[in-house]
């Protein structure tokens, strides 16, 4: 996420931005991840991107990443030695 929210599509509504990503939840799923994010009112998530607000822009932006699912293993630097030591590689996920 930058600050000119160049992951946005403007032609798209805030709707259509997370339908992409959640191609196989319903409708209402969608509406209650909207929810969450404070798009609560038809007009808020129907809403082309392009007139978002900042403030608007960078909620719909980290609703988008929490959409997304990673793989991410958090270590920090005692437990990496520790691993190392007992089986020296790193365990697969």
């Amino acid at each position: 996420m930058n600050q000119y929210y160049s992951s946005l599509d403007d032609t798209k509504t805030v709707l259509e931005t997370l339908t992409d990503i959640f191609s196989e939840k319903t409708h209402a799923e969608i509406r209650d991840f909207l929810n969450d994010f404070l798009f609560k009112k038809n007009e808020e998530v129907n809403k082309p991107t392009s007139v978002l607000s900042g403030g608007e822009k960078v909620r719909l932006c980290l609703a988008k990443i929490a959409a997304q699912t990673f793989k991410l293993l958090l270590i920090d630097e005692i437990q990496i030695i520790l691993i190392w030591r007992q089986k020296n590689t790193l365990p697969e996920y």
